[in-house]
C-alpha cells in the first residue's frame, strides 16, 4: 500500500509541512493532481489533501462527533420517556429541559406510574449533563460514558471500513510504520504552486522556500514552512491500486446526486406480494 518516497511528485505521493483547517501546527499532505498532469507539467498548481493522525483528526473532530451522537440518542429516549407519561414529544422543542423537569413535574406527568417517571427523571437529567457548554465525557455519569464508548466504536470501525464519505482512513504513511493510522481530508482540498511542490522531491528548507515563493510571487500560506527548522520533503507514497480508490472516493463526494427516496409504501406492497408467494 505504502511504499518509500522515490523522490519524485506524483500522484499518491505524501510529504511533510502541509497544512490543515483549525490545526497550527504541520501535517502531512497527499497529492492528488493527474500523474499526467505532473509528468507534463500541464498544469501551474498541484493539488493535495490534508492526512491527520488520527490522534488529530479524533482531538479535532471525532470526539465531537461521537459526543453529537450521544447527545442525540439521549434527547431522544428523553422525548420517548415524556412520551410514556403521556404528553407530546414536542414539549422537548418548546421549553427549555429545566422547565419540563421543574414546572411540568407537577402539572401533567402522571406519578401513579413511578418507573417511567423515574427514568423521565434520570434521562431529563443526562440530557443536562450532555448540553452543559463545561461538559467532559470523563467526569460524566456511567450511563453517557457506556454510549460513548458503544458509539465511539461503531466510528472507528465505519473509518477504518472507509464507511465515512468525506474521510479515507490510511494505515500509514510510511512502510512497516506502528501507529493507529491516518485520515485523509476529502473536502479540504489544498494547493502548492507546481515550482513549490517539484521542490518538495529534492527537500525544501525554510529560507528556500521564502525565495521561492518571493520569486514567484506566490501565497507565502501555501506550506507550513516557518522557520530554519522545518523541513518540506516527500516521506512515502501510496500506491496502486490504493492511490486510485482515495481518488475514485474523492471524486464521489463532489459528484454525489440527491434524488427522492422510494416510497415506503412500494416496499410494502413488494413484501406482501413476496409473502404471497411463500404462503406466509
Amino acid at each position: 500500500m505504502i511504499i518509500n518516497s522515490q523522490w519524485k511528485v506524483t500522484q499518491g505521493t505524501i510529504f511533510s509541512c502541509a497544512k490543515a483547517m483549525g490545526i497550527e501546527q504541520s501535517v502531512l499532505g497527499l497529492i492528488i493532481t493527474a500523474r499526467c498532469d505532473l509528468e507534463h507539467s500541464k498544469s501551474s498548481l498541484v493539488n493535495y489533501v490534508p492526512i491527520l493522525s488520527f490522534e488529530q483528526w479524533l482531538d479535532l473532530y471525532g470526539n465531537r462527533l461521537i459526543i453529537n451522537d450521544v447527545r442525540m440518542q439521549i434527547l431522544a429516549s428523553f422525548k420517548q420517556c415524556i412520551a410514556d407519561l403521556g404528553e407530546a414529544k414536542t414539549l422537548v422543542d418548546a421549553f427549555p429541559i429545566t422547565d419540563i423537569l421543574t414546572k411540568f413535574e407537577g402539572l401533567g406527568f402522571d406519578k401513579s406510574k413511578p418507573k417511567p417517571y423515574a427514568k423521565f427523571v434520570e434521562c431529563g437529567k443526562n440530557v443536562l449533563t450532555i448540553t452543559d457548554p463545561e461538559f467532559r465525557i470523563e467526569e460524566a455519569p456511567e450511563d453517557i460514558k457506556k454510549r460513548f464508548c458503544r458509539l465511539s466504536e461503531k466510528l472507528h470501525k465505519d473509518l477504518v471500513e472507509n464507511r465515512i464519505a468525506d474521510l479515507h482512513f490510511l494505515p500509514a504513511t510510511t512502510p512497516d510504520e506502528c501507529c493507529l493510522g491516518y485520515v485523509a481530508m476529502l473536502r479540504e482540498i489544498r494547493f502548492l504552486n507546481a515550482e513549490i511542490a517539484a521542490e518538495l522531491s529534492k527537500g525544501l528548507e525554510y529560507h528556500q522556500y521564502i525565495e521561492l515563493v518571493s520569486e514567484l510571487g506566490a501565497d507565502s500560506s501555501q506550506l507550513a514552512l516557518t522557520d530554519e527548522s522545518d523541513f518540506g520533503m516527500c516521506v512515502g507514497e501510496l500506491v496502486s491500486p490504493y492511490i486510485e480508490l482515495l481518488m475514485q472516493r474523492l471524486t464521489t463526494v463532489f459528484s454525489r446526486i440527491g434524488v427522492p427516496d422510494y416510497d415506503r409504501s412500494l416496499l410494502d406492497e413488494m413484501a406482501t406480494h413476496t409473502n404471497k408467494k411463500v404462503r406466509l
